[in-house]
């Protein structure tokens, strides 16, 4: 009988921190859609294009050298609406570089953007994004080589 008690008094004391968790209301603060931008389909890269003072793009033809220079305004918002349409995705993706794009911010700080020859973009220190549309990705492609020719 001893042993019978023992044993009930035990099961008794591991369910009661059981019985507790299971039956308290949760205090964590949950991410909501907003907060957790891989949850949602709103953009997460976002530049403001008036915040933009030049984009320099640099080619990989034998080794990385400056192609172009955007600083006509439409040029840059034009590029900038193309980025902006795109969500970051987690997993980085391997490139084979097509170009890179330098954004110039008025405030001195550089952003860095690599694109493969697909519509993979790499943002460095960030991830990835896809350019979401195939009209979007020609857009930005003739926009590049347009301004090339010009330079």
């Amino acid at each position: 009988m001893r042993k019978n008690s023992k044993v009930l008094i035990i099961m008794i004391l591991l369910s009661i921190p059981l019985l507790l968790i299971s039956c308290s209301h949760s205090t964590d603060k949950k991410p909501s859609a907003s907060e957790n931008p891989h949850e949602t389909n709103e953009p997460t890269f976002k530049i403001d294009s008036e915040e933009v003072s030049s984009i320099t793009v640099y080619s990989y033809e034998a080794k990385r050298q400056e192609s172009a220079d955007i600083s006509r305004r439409e040029d840059i918002e034009t590029v900038v609406n193309i980025l902006n349409s795109n969500t970051i995705e987690e997993n980085p993706h391997t490139l084979a570089n097509y170009r890179d794009l330098e954004i110039h911010m008025k405030n001195g700080s550089t952003l860095i953007l690599m694109l493969g020859n697909g519509p993979q973009i790499s943002v460095e220190n960030t991830g990835t994004f896809k350019i979401e549309t195939p009209e979007d990705h020609s857009k930005l492609k003739q926009l590049i080589e347009r301004v090339e020719k010009e330079y």
